[in-house]
């Protein structure tokens, strides 16, 4: 889980183990097995397994993507730990001009790790928004410390996602902790890359990117459209949830899919003995991937399975017998013509 594995060092775990690469970018197709929890582009290498719902997601859940039914909308504004582009203030500015205080109540999060916390949080505060400042992000958590008006204490972000009727974020994980939480979100980018990604993941996502796109936001949520607009926004975000297998809670997440596997990786082509970082068939993607299998090619023609997880069948002497009689109301040896003719068929249709 680097991010950016070299090939060099892949080829070196390789020979040790099997590799599983997690949000791995420079060396995909490398990999034995790869597990995406966030949604990449489709163009590039798919991996075997894209699920959010591994993430720690927050325990807190709204009891639906509906607004709260309050008078006053409840609107949280977080760009991350570090908000490189710096849309944090100006986001919050810029609803502030537009709304109507009665009708929404703003509260900032400003990242531990932005550069002008010491500054923007006493402006942010006088210019009437609550403040929550990340003193320390814990590892995978989300967890940061800290209120405005008190001292420093930890709480998990996620968390207090229940709290609110909608996240302005930007494409990461704190948008897909939000669509578990059942709070919509809306995007607004900072590339044209963050973008892409949005879109194809389906999420809610302001035109244009970074502060380009801040103009819209008072259209979208405060004129008199806006019903029409957040319905719009609170569609796309169970759409995104349920597209993503965030919208029911589940007892699987990274640590048990990674103590329950039990890879079974070729190295060498199984027929002809070649390595499979040495092969391309010319015509044949070298990798082919689905869910706890991985298909290579060898240019002697052969493709052979890797598997993340053993066989959910072991061929032993009860499934031929106690087994197969159970679910098909027969042995195998009495099934056996039946299943020879359907050999003979796929033999002709191949």
């Amino acid at each position: 889980d680097q991010r950016r594995t070299s090939f060099k060092e892949v080829r070196k775990r390789s020979a040790l183990a099997p590799v599983l690469g997690i949000d791995e970018g420079l060396s995909r197709r490398d990999c034995d097995f790869l597990v995406d929890l966030l949604p990449g582009l489709p163009g590039k290498e798919r991996p075997n397994l894209c699920a959010p719902a591994l993430l720690s997601l927050p325990q807190k859940r709204r009891p639906s993507f509906e607004t709260s039914g309050e008078k006053s909308l409840r609107v949280l504004i977080s760009f991350g730990a570090e908000d490189p582009s710096a849309l944090t203030v100006d986001t919050a500015l810029t609803l502030q001009s537009a709304v109507q205080a009665e009708f929404f109540s703003l509260t900032v999060i400003l990242g531990p790790l932005r550069q002008n916390n010491r500054q923007d949080r006493p402006f942010l505060e006088k210019a009437g928004f609550t403040v929550i400042e990340g003193s320390a992000f814990e590892a995978n958590a989300g967890k940061s410390g800290g209120k405005s008006g008190g001292k420093n204490s930890a709480f998990s972000l996620g968390e207090i996602f229940a709290d609110y009727d909608l996240l302005i974020t930007h494409f990461g994980l704190g948008a897909f902790e939000a669509l578990a939480a059942r709070l919509p979100v809306l995007l607004v980018n900072p590339s044209p890359y963050h973008q892409q990604l949005s879109r194809y993941a389906g999420l809610p996502t302001m035109k244009g990117t970074g502060k380009r796109a801040l103009p819209g936001l008072a259209p979208a949520l405060c004129e008199k459209k806006s019903a029409a607009s957040w319905k719009k926004i609170t569609r796309q975000s169970e759409e995104a949830a349920i597209r993503w297998g965030l919208a029911e809670r589940t007892d699987t997440d990274l640590s048990s899919l990674l103590l329950t596997a039990l890879p079974q990786v070729y190295r060498n082509c199984p027929l002809c003995g070649k390595p499979h970082n040495l092969v391309k068939s010319p015509g044949f993607s070298r990798n082919i991937r689905f869910p706890g299998r991985t298909y290579r090619s060898c240019s002697c023609g052969t493709v052979y399975m890797n598997r993340l997880d053993p066989p959910p069948v072991e061929y032993n002497q009860d499934y031929f017998f106690a087994a197969y009689q159970k679910q098909y109301g027969k042995t195998y040896l009495e099934d056996f013509p039946h299943l020879q003719k359907a050999g003979e068929r796929r033999l002709i249709h191949i």
